[in-house]
C-alpha cells in the first residue's frame, strides 16, 4: 500500500479524523525530537517540546496553507516554540548528547554506532544555530528553501551557514577525533 501523502492526512484530520493525526507524528516525531534536541541538548525538554510542537501543529492545522511542505511547516512550529522555550528559561546548551550501545550489537553496528557519537557529539560543540542548519540539512533531509523558510533567513544565507557550520565541524573533528577515524579508516570499514 503507498503511503498517504501528508496533504490528504491533513484533509482527513480536518474534516474530523483525529486518529488520522497520528500518521503524521509517527512520520515526524523523530526528526523533530532530534531538531529540538539539538537546540536545547536536554533530552526531558526535547521530550516535552516535541509533544507541545504537535499539539500546536494540531491545532494550526486548519493555517496550513500547502505553500510549503508539511514538514517544513512543522519545523518552523518547532524552531519557534523551542526558541520561546529557550528564552523564557534562559537555557543554555552545555550538555553532551549520550548515547547507549547494545551489548547484542555486532562489531559492525558497534563502529557504526561510535562514528555516530564521534560525529553527534561533535555537532554538539558547536554553536546551536550551526548544529541547527546541519540536523536540518543532513538529517532531516531539508532543502535549502525548505531550511531558509524555517529559520527565516534567505536562501544564500542557508549556503553561507552550511558551509561555515561544516567547515566548523571538520575543525572539530580534525582536532578531537582524528585518532579515532583513522583507526575507523585502517580497519577497513
Amino acid at each position: 500500500m503507498q503511503e498517504l501523502q501528508d496533504e490528504v492526512i491533513i484533509q482527513q484530520v480536518l474534516q474530523g479524523d483525529k486518529k488520522a493525526y497520528a500518521v503524521l507524528i509517527g512520520r515526524y516525531q523523530h526528526f523533530v525530537f532530534t531538531f529540538i534536541k539539538r537546540l536545547t541538548n536536554n533530552h526531558e525538554d526535547a521530550e516535552e517540546l516535541t509533544q507541545d510542537v504537535f499539539i500546536k501543529a494540531y491545532h494550526s492545522l486548519s493555517s496550513y496553507n500547502n505553500t510549503a511542505k508539511f514538514s517544513t511547516w512543522l519545523y518552523s512550529i518547532a524552531r519557534n516554540t523551542t526558541l520561546s522555550h529557550m528564552r523564557k528559561h534562559k537555557i543554555t546548551t552545555t550538555s553532551e548528547e549520550e548515547l547507549k550501545i547494545n551489548d547484542h550489537s555486532t562489531q559492525t553496528d558497534i563502529d557504526r554506532k561510535n562514528k555516530t557519537i564521534i560525529i553527534n557529539t561533535a555537532i554538539n560543540q558547536l554553536e546551536p544555530s550551526d548544529a541547527q542548519v546541519l540536523t536540518l540539512f543532513y538529517l532531516n533531509e531539508q532543502t535549502i528553501d525548505e531550511i531558509a523558510h524555517i529559520l527565516d533567513i534567505t536562501k544564500t544565507n542557508v549556503k553561507v551557514k552550511l558551509y561555515r557550520s561544516r567547515k566548523k565541524l571538520k575543525e572539530i573533528l580534525d582536532k578531537s577525533y582524528r585518532h579515532e577515524f583513522e583507526e575507523y579508516q585502517k580497519s577497513g570499514k
